[in-house]
């Protein structure tokens, strides 16, 4: 999987051009649509005997326009079976045939409204979207933002509207409402085999998985030692024993952990993080990466930043950081996360995390960098690897016991996907490399494999917004 914290699967991309004849009705997919076009055919390279991929691009999706990526709020998210590959942004979920791209279903908000935030995974075959209506600022003129206060459960096979819940009767909302506030422009939600879980500013919320009605509601959580004053719930995400939850309280604790029973809301336990072990004492800019083990990004300004790695019952394991002889972790954003939730170049198993260090200048127009794999249970390195002298890397996605990275590219050396052990980082390509017209396209996308195909997702690039290497 790839986490975000940041870090996605995200960054807002362009819509396909499918019509929706009404509100939470999927199109039905009888009559082909724009959006995805052929990129290559399958057989125009010969696939190399023993090779995984054939080198060959398969159908995409067309970048963004400039005005586009300038207004975008994040990719949402992106999912992928065998059979069909769906990805979402602010404007539609749509989901295509994994194969040849056809467009099989698109679903958009009712009234005009936008996405503004998703589960990043799925349960139970269905995917979890927060909508809102888009308004103009109260305090500047022509500025406008998504009231987010509205949750829809998709199913991923047809497109269909399982159910919505609004969250007007939360204690975000009435309280925003009696102070004048305007809504929450975002929330982050988890979807897990009982209920999805929404970090909603100040409540946390369990909405049932089967109808939408809330369950459970946690309202102003405390700041640790002081009755007064309330954290606000900034993240969530879903584990194999429950829900996480992440807090941002004051200077002297910044942050605070949860981990939750989605069914209830029952409190297993709460970890406060002190500006000690995070290395700073602002609030701000903290997210889960993953939840099995539980990882928080801590980016911080001059490359002090570091991840915290959390075990079963909330105290610190350990440590890595940014800067170490391994080089400088890269811990920007993926593409452009704007007011949404922020994904990272970072993979994480249940007893590794793998990321990528900031490029290094080797010539004029010549980058390095090194990919790292740290042991979660010390936070020491336990493997470096370059994909070349003069070239770029970032990683991908896990898969089973290997770490899928690619090769960003340049004109020597176009991208080319590896597979490499988690072990070792022994391993080697998937295949030959891609087009040119791909190069650097790797290093801001989001990416999913299944059935054979490698998927990426990207609002920043001016080439694609999302393409299939076959």
């Amino acid at each position: 999987m790839i986490v975000a914290g940041a870090a996605v699967l995200v960054i807002a991309i362009v819509a396909t051009a499918l019509v929706v004849l009404r509100p939470w009705q999927s199109r039905d997919p009888s009559r082909p649509s724009g959006g995805a076009t052929a990129a290559g055919r399958e057989d125009e390279k010969e696939r190399e005997p023993g090779a995984e991929l054939g080198g060959a691009l398969g159908w995409k999706v067309p970048a963004a326009s400039g005005r586009e990526r300038a207004g975008t709020s994040g990719v949402l998210g992106s999912w992928a079976t065998p059979t069909s590959f769906v990805r979402a942004d602010d404007s539609a979920i749509a989901s295509f045939e994994a194969g040849s791209g056809k467009p099989q279903w698109q679903l958009k908000p009712p009234a005009g409204g936008k996405f503004c935030g998703v589960s990043q995974e799925s349960a139970g075959g269905a995917v979890a979207l927060a909508y809102g209506l888009e308004r103009e600022s109260p305090y500047v003129k022509g500025v406008t933002s998504v009231e987010c206060a509205d949750v829809v459960l998709v199913d991923l096979a047809t497109g269909r509207s399982v159910w919505r819940a609004e969250l007007t009767g939360t204690y975000t909302v009435t309280a925003a409402k009696r102070i004048g506030a305007t809504l929450p422009r975002t929330m982050s939600l988890a979807v897990t085999g009982e209920a999805v879980v929404v970090a909603y500013e100040w409540s946390a919320v369990g909405l049932s998985l089967r109808d939408g009605a809330v369950r459970w509601e946690q309202k102003r959580l405390p700041v640790k030692g002081d009755g007064v004053s309330s954290c606000f719930f900034r993240d969530a995400l879903a584990g194999r024993d429950g829900a996480v939850l992440l807090a941002t309280c004051d200077r002297d604790n910044p942050i605070a952990v949860l981990a939750v029973d989605p069914a209830t809301g029952e409190r297993r336990w709460r970890r406060d993080l002190t500006a000690a072990e995070l290395g700073d004492d602002s609030p701000s800019g903290k997210w889960l990466l993953a939840a099995d083990p539980i990882v928080v990004a801590v980016p911080e300004i001059q490359d002090s930043g570091r991840y915290l790695v959390l075990d079963d019952t909330g105290h610190l394991r350990s440590t890595i950081a940014q800067g170490g002889a391994y080089g400088n972790l890269d811990m920007r954003p993926v593409g452009l996360s704007g007011g949404g939730r922020p994904r990272y170049r970072v993979l994480v198993t249940r007893d590794t995390l793998v990321t990528a260090t900031s490029a290094t200048r080797v010539t004029g127009l010549r980058d390095t960098n090194s990919l790292v794999a740290f042991d979660l249970a010390t936070g020491r390195p336990r493997w470096t690897k370059g994909l070349g002298e003069k070239d770029t890397a970032v990683p991908a996605v896990i898969d089973g016991d290997t770490v899928i990275a690619m090769r960003t590219g340049t004109y020597e050396d176009p991208p080319q996907a590896f597979r490499l052990a988690l072990a070792d980082g022994r391993g080697g390509p998937m295949g030959p490399a891609y087009d040119r017209e791909l190069i650097y396209t790797p290093a801001n996308c989001l990416y999913r494999f299944s059935g054979g195909r490698l998927f990426l997702v990207s609002n920043i690039d001016t080439k694609v917004g999302a393409v299939v290497l076959r």
